[in-house]
């Protein structure tokens, strides 16, 4: 077994992975992390906007990516993966 830790947006394996965990939350799970699997590999991430966040299990099935909802939480948001701002009035 070996494990690997990288900067998330700024990781670009030349392989792929039976597992990946996602240690900070996402407002949007970007594609690269889903490619990162191989087939019948899983992914663990958390997205969405706080204060209500989902935990969720990704694992290939054909062609697409099935994301399975774990739990709710609030975790802190990895840096750039924040919400975009919104303009208001």
């Amino acid at each position: 077994m070996r494990l690997e830790t990288a900067d998330a947006f700024a990781f670009a394996p030349a392989r792929q992975f039976d597992a990946v965990a996602v240690t900070g939350a996402v407002a949007q799970m970007p594609a690269a992390f889903a490619h990162w699997l191989k087939p019948g590999g899983r992914l663990f991430v958390v997205h969405g906007a706080s204060p209500v966040q989902t935990a969720v299990r990704g694992t290939w099935r054909g062609e697409q990516l099935h994301l399975e909802s774990l739990f709710e939480t609030d975790i802190p948001y990895l840096r750039g993966a924040e919400p975009v701002a919104r303009f208001r009035l």
